[in-house]
């Protein structure tokens, strides 16, 4: 009897001793029915783990996370967990994997030092770029140099040097009659409108004319008082740019377009001209042909039939025949008489006293 009891006790101590001894090697945790390895950051027993806290592990579920970033130590701390550096992120990572420098750093050994760049360079989302057009960078970041602003990583034109104009963000000369006194836009002189990119006249100056949008000089025979339009002279009516010649003036008549001084013998309207007191038009002269031309006084002269017992021309000239007894032709005497004639001296003296 005393044999049985001894043998339970031994099988129960066993049992007792087994169930407080571990489950799973030393490097290893029990996980439910399963030995698993220990986890980063914590140290196990064989059956639990436990995170590191005082090195800055903290347990998350089955893990241990580092806030910052972690690496070895030594062999006694060979999963140290190090605090973030400044100016950066960390993952948790191991080692400067698990270290992201914030814009503008960049890493040096464990730590993230401020970044900056070459000369005619600038920090662009942490990487050195070439400095825009337009701009002076410092290593660091870009300034837009006068006249031009920051839109996004360039530098754009606000406005152009003296004497030019900004045309679609380009600097362009100032137009012709104008004044470009901002360096933005441009305003036309007096008397020029905008049209356009130029300034066109809408009124032009002394003996010109407004054709279109350019200014012309005054056509001949034309005046030009408002600076917009032309008035042909008297005499001259428009015809497209010129002016054109319609009649002459008193004392002339219009030979082909000119004016020619009004035939003898004839009155003219200033476009034709007229043959008068019987004289004959023969192409552009009044003409007495074979008749007699007496005149009462200087400008009223008239066309005779030939007088008898004289002679006349085609032109008017006439003579008394020679030879003819007692007769005379003597050229004053005809230039006193009112009409042409021949006889004696007696006869012609008393038309010349009657004509008195």
């Amino acid at each position: 009897m005393k044999k049985i009891v001894l043998l339970a006790a031994i099988l129960f101590l066993a049992t007792v001793a087994q169930a407080g001894s571990a489950s799973c090697a030393k490097d290893q945790w029990l996980n439910g029915n399963k030995c698993v390895a220990c986890p980063t950051g914590g140290k196990c027993d064989g059956n639990t783990f436990r995170c590191d806290t005082g090195n800055r592990w903290t347990q998350s579920g089955s893990k241990c996370v580092c806030n910052g970033y972690w690496k070895y130590k030594s062999s006694k701390d060979p999963n140290h967990c190090y605090a973030c550096p400044k100016n950066a992120t960390c993952n948790g990572g191991n080692g400067t994997s698990g270290i992201r420098c914030n814009s503008g750093y960049m890493l040096s050994g464990e730590n993230c030092v401020e970044l900056r760049c070459g000369k005619n360079e600038w920090v662009n989302n942490g990487k050195c770029t070439s400095c825009p057009a337009d701009a002076s960078c410092d290593g660091k970041k870009f300034k837009c140099n006068k006249k031009f602003e920051q839109s996004g990583n360039k530098c754009v034109r606000t406005a152009c040097d003296k004497g030019q104009w900004m045309s679609n963000n380009k600097c362009t000369p100032c137009p012709a009659n104008a004044e470009c006194k901002d360096g933005k836009t441009f305003k036309c002189n007096k008397n020029f409108a905008q049209s356009g990119n130029k300034c066109v006249p809408t009124k032009c100056g002394k003996n010109e004319w407004l054709n279109g949008t350019k200014c012309i000089a005054c056509p001949a025979n034309a005046e030009c008082k408002d600076g917009k339009t032309f008035k042909c002279n008297k005499n001259f009516t428009q015809s497209g740019n010129k002016c054109v010649r319609t009649a002459c003036d008193k004392g002339q008549w219009m030979n082909n377009g000119k004016c020619v001084a009004c035939p003898a013998y004839a009155s003219c309207d200033g476009k034709t001209f007229k043959c008068q007191n019987k004289f004959t038009q023969v192409g552009k002269e009044c003409l007495c042909p074979k008749g007699a031309i007496a005149c009462k006084k200087k400008g009223d002269c008239h066309c005779y039939a030939c007088p008898k017992d004289a002679k006349c021309d085609a032109k008017g000239n006439w003579s008394c025949v020679k030879g003819s007894k007692g007769w005379v032709e003597s050229s004053s005497v005809k230039q006193k008489l009112a009409y042409p004639k021949c006889g004696t001296l007696a006869d012609i003296a008393t038309e010349i006293s009657d004509f008195k």
